[in-house]
Formats: C-alpha cells, structure tokens, sequence
C-alpha cells in the first residue's frame, strides 16, 4: 500500500512537473509573441513618425525657400523703388536749379530793364565825389587824429540836385598807415563806387589824383 502511494505520488509530481514546463512554454511563446507584436507596433508608429517629420521637414524648407524668394523678390522692388526714387530727385533737383537760374536770369533782366526805363524817363544822374573827414579820436594819452575816408553821393533829377545824397565812409586810418599804397587802395575803392549801379548814369566827380594827393598829406599836418 504504501509502495503504490509513493509511486503515485511520484508519478503526480512528475506529471505536475511536465505540465509546469509546458505552461512555461507557452507563456514564454505568449510573451515572445506580444513583445514581437509590441516592437513591431513601436516599430510601425517609429516609421510613421520618421515618414512624417521628414514630410514636415520637408514642408518647412518649401516654406521657408518659398518665404525667401518673397523676401528676395520684395526686396529688389525696394530697391527698384529707391533707384526710381534717386533718379526722380535727381530730376527734380536739376527742374528747380533749372527753375531758379531762370528765375534769377529773368529779375535780372527785369531789374536791367527798369533801371533803364527809369534812366529814360525821369532823365537822373548820380554824382560821386570823394570825401574826407579828420577826426580826433581820444585815447588814453592824449588823443589822435584820425581821418575817414570814403565818398558823397547825389542824386540829380533834370540836373537839379534832389534831397537824396548821402556820406558813405569806408575806412578810417591813422598817420601811421598812411603811405602810397594804403593811398592807392583808397582811391580804387572810391573809382569802383561808380560801377555799383548796373546800366545807372554815374558820374565820378573830382580830381580823384588831387584828393590822393591830399590824403598823403594828412601824415605831414598838424591841426591840434
């Protein structure tokens, strides 16, 4: 009796053994089987992934090569625009420098044109002599006498004298600077005085050598 329990019991631990292994087995196959199915399915979604971002990556540089020729395109009608726009201002630069030559060319003419008629019709004449006058100028020993040099114009209508005359002094010296070439210069600005009016009846009147004369020698007089 008790040799056949053992065996049977041997026998049960046998068969408990086998049916182990092969649940085993088959729950390793199982396994095997969903992890297979599992990596294959992460493998799918990793190729999806990688087919999409290389789609996406492939999008973006269309859109950026595309945002670059609108870029690239937008800015050559800027430039074109600035071309147009130096040439434009360059053009109206040279109207109106054109403009204001033509301007100034007709008011002179204008100007000529009255000054003439003017000579014309009220028959003037203007009178220039030189002048001079000695003045004493104080300092702080004593005082000095200086002399102003310059010239008196008047205006004749008809050839009567008119209330329109004027002194004119343009440059005051001392006996030091007198000399004949400090006279010379004197003198020239007094003969250019009949060229300051254009087309105008200007007279200069006066022995302009004499008064030369007279100036050199305020440095030889004494009049304290």
């Amino acid at each position: 009796m008790n040799t056949l329990y053992i065996i049977l019991t041997t026998l049960f631990l046998i068969l408990s053994i086998i049916y182990y292994l092969k649940y085993q087995k088959i729950l390793k196959a199982n396994s095997n089987l969903n992890y297979k199915n599992i990596n294959e399915m992460l493998s799918k979604k990793n190729s999806d992934l990688l087919r999409n971002n290389e789609e996406y990556e492939q999008n973006s540089i269309k859109t950026i090569e595309k945002f670059q020729n609108i870029i690239s395109t937008k800015e050559q009608e800027i430039e074109n625009l600035k071309n147009e726009l130096d040439i434009n201002i360059s053009k109206y630069k040279t109207e109106i420098f054109n403009l204001k030559d033509e301007f100034l060319i007709e008011k002179e003419r204008t100007y000529d044109k009255g000054i003439a008629k003017g000579i014309e019709r009220s028959n003037y004449r203007i009178e220039i002599h030189p002048y001079q006058e000695i003045k004493q100028v104080k300092k702080m020993l004593g005082s000095e006498d200086v002399l102003n040099v310059g010239y008196k114009y008047i205006m004749f209508m008809n050839d009567t004298p008119t209330a329109y005359s004027h002194i004119e002094i343009f440059e005051t010296v001392s006996k030091k600077e007198i000399d004949e070439e400090k006279i010379n210069k004197l003198l020239s600005r007094i003969s250019d005085v009949s060229s300051i009016i254009p087309n105008g009846n200007v007279k200069l009147v006066g022995n302009i050598a004499e008064f030369g004369k007279n100036l050199l020698n305020f440095k030889n007089k004494n009049y304290r």
